[in-house]
This record gives structure tokens, sequence and C-alpha cells, in this order.
């Protein structure tokens, strides 16, 4: 069982997931990469999306950081 202190972390295609979000993957790519600073509305947007899929996938995630980060 895991304590509260864990987090779990899981790596996102972004292609699929910007099809997903209904973004363009090249977008969405500058974003992750840091090329290219996303508007207020649109972070609200992948957020959503986020938790959508997470509730899709039963997994109850919470997003506390933005939704992209560097890999």
């Amino acid at each position: 069982m895991a304590n509260n202190n864990e987090r779990f972390t899981a790596t996102i295609d972004v292609t699929a997931f910007a099809r997903y979000i209904d973004m363009n993957a090249s977008v969405l790519r500058q974003y992750v990469t840091g090329l290219r600073q996303p508007k207020e509305d649109t972070i609200k947007r992948i957020r959503e999306g986020i938790n959508k899929l997470s509730e899709d996938l039963g997994m109850n995630l919470m997003v506390e950081r933005p939704p992209v980060s560097y890999v």
C-alpha cells in the first residue's frame, strides 16, 4: 500500500494526448520542450484534458503542477 507521500508519475505520448484534447501535436510538443509558452486558457485546456484522461482511466489523478514538464 502506498503512503501519502509517494507520487505516481507516468509518461504520456504527446501526439496521442494532443489528439485526445484536439490540439495540434507540434504546438503541444513546443510547449513541452519550452520553445513556446502556453497562454492561461491553453494551460487550463491541457489540465482539463489530463483530468478527463485520468477519469477515463479511473485513476483520479490530481494536477498540482503544470501539465507539461521537461523529459
